[in-house]
């Protein structure tokens, strides 16, 4: 055997086990975000699985966006792939947007009685007396599942009222390369005006994510989301933006599995190595 033949014969398995333990980190696999926001802005575009009925008891409503207000009392269950708008500037009333994709209208009343009425391809909702729920001890929740946009993106030129994103914290879990087993992986602080969105695969497309509205006496409203994607987007006023997501040292010092490959590979690369050292010194000998 030559001596090339006999280097490739050690250097061989020593390659294919660090190119099998170096390509697990380019794996791409789906990550949690956890966001927890004081906005007075988030728009949604409603699951076609959304079956959410919201008490709006109190509210007033407005057919087709026009005309005027009347008293509202009944439940309200928006369609699926409706445009959904809360939108809450500082201590300001509640006001629910929504306008329809097309045919099908922007959802249904259902009355105490759970007689049905469907509702045309836009409606607004408006909820004022938030103060005195919440003197009654009663927070206004409102769940959502759709694509979600958090904040909306400042105009350049100055205007006198505008909902904007005051403040907030996302948590990013991570998801083991095998299994599903989840870990924390850091978070990140939203800031005044930004825009925040979660994309899939294909960064040109929003995922869905669950969660919900609280309004209370407090200003402004708390929206929770949570969404499974394959990495954020933070769009910042004056700023290029920036993508989030993990890094290759969060995932290595994080995913259990991950670590477990490395160390085999580290444990097989010190085998090789004993092994030439051996083959070596019996070379030697003879």
């Amino acid at each position: 055997m030559t001596t090339w033949a006999r280097a490739a014969g050690i250097l061989l398995p020593t390659v294919l086990l660090f190119l099998a333990a170096g390509s697990t980190l380019f794996l791409e696999v789906p990550m949690t975000f956890n966001a927890t926001v004081q906005t007075e802005r988030i728009q949604i575009v409603v699951s076609d699985r959304h079956r959410v009925r919201w008490s709006l008891s109190g509210a007033r409503m407005k057919r087709d966006c026009d005309g005027d207000f009347e008293a509202f009392s009944d439940s309200f269950e928006p369609a699926g792939g409706a445009l959904l708008i809360f939108e809450r500037i500082a201590l300001g009333p509640l006001k629910i947007y929504l306008e329809s994709a097309g045919e099908g209208g922007v959802g249904k009343i259902y009355s105490a009685d759970d007689f049905v009425a469907p509702l045309g391809d836009c409606v607004l909702f408006q909820v004022s007396d938030l103060k005195a729920r919440a003197a009654k001890g009663a927070s206004l929740i409102l769940p959502f599942r759709g694509k979600v946009e958090i904040g909306r993106e400042l105009p350049s030129a100055p205007i006198e009222s505008f909902p904007v994103l005051r403040s907030g914290t996302v948590s990013i879990l991570g998801t083991t390369i095998l299994g599903d087993s989840v870990y924390t992986a850091g978070s990140f602080e939203l800031d005044v005006g930004d825009r925040f969105e979660v994309f899939g695969r294909n960064e040109q497309d929003t995922v869905e994510s669950t969660g919900f509205v609280l309004v209370n006496e407090w200003p402004v409203f708390t929206a929770v989301s949570r969404s499974v994607g394959w990495g954020g987007r933070v769009a910042r006023y004056g700023a290029r933006g920036y993508e989030v997501g993990l890094s290759v040292w969060e995932r290595i010092s994080n995913d259990g599995v991950l670590q477990s490959l490395w160390v085999t590979f580290g444990f097989a690369s010190g085998l090789v190595a004993a092994a030439r050292r051996l083959r070596r010194r019996s070379e030697e000998e003879k």
